[in-house]
């Protein structure tokens, strides 16, 4: 495992989020412990297949920037590594060889875990901001689109409703445009029969009138 060399360097949300460099000039460095290659203790968590790789890393880097008994006792650790594989072992080996304060190297330890702790409460803080922030606006988002949609599904509804009324008032109304034309025709049927009986009668009765005349003619 590469051991982060300045402070907190690339914290936990440095995989989440791009991270400004770090001012080299500005940032006073912390001493961190040697580089060591494997946590024996969280090695032992590497292995389930759920723990993402990226974060464990980040946090490894995170114990190995402060040194403590507990990293110098690491370091021994893996000096004894090409004799010894297992890592509890090993670290037993090593504890048992370099005759650390036990007390101290505890201590250590619990120093380590309130590190992460610490880290724990960025990353809180972080993902709190986040569902603040992205997590919220997508939210009101959502529900703002949702709402338009439903406008817009109440509004098809109506306008479906309108449709069909106006469908049935267009079917009503040719309807009643047929039974208009046959009755126009009905009627203008009924005209030309007036007319025709009219010119008809007209002309038998200026005919009889026409007859009339020639007889008092001729005979009076």
């Amino acid at each position: 495992m590469a051991t982060q060399g300045k402070g907190w360097g690339k914290s936990l949300l440095g995989v989440f989020v791009e991270l400004p460099p770090e001012d080299t000039d500005a940032v006073p460095q912390t001493q961190a412990a040697p580089t060591v290659k494997h946590l024996a203790p969280m090695t032992q968590m590497s292995t389930a297949p759920s723990v993402d790789q990226d974060i464990l890393q980040l946090l490894q880097n995170k114990v190995n920037s402060r040194r403590t008994p507990f990293t110098s006792l690491l370091e021994a650790s893996e000096k004894l590594r090409p004799f010894i594989p297992d890592d509890i072992t090993r670290l037993k080996a090593a504890a048992a060889n370099n005759g650390g304060d036990k007390s101290a190297i505890l201590s250590a330890i619990d120093v380590h875990v309130n590190d992460l702790d610490a880290e724990a409460g960025n990353f809180k803080r972080f993902t709190d901001n986040e569902a603040r922030t992205k997590v919220q606006a997508f939210t009101v988002d959502a529900d703002t689109r949702e709402n338009d949609a439903s406008q817009a599904e109440q509004r098809i509804n109506q306008l479906s409703t309108e449709i069909q009324q106006l469908q049935q008032r267009v079917n009503d109304q040719r309807n009643a445009a047929v039974t208009a034309r046959q009755n126009a025709t009905s009627e203008q049927s009924e005209l030309d029969r007036k007319v025709s009986a009219f010119n008809l009668a007209l002309t038998t009765a200026k005919n009889s009138l026409a007859q009339q005349k020639q007889v008092l003619t001729t005979q009076l």
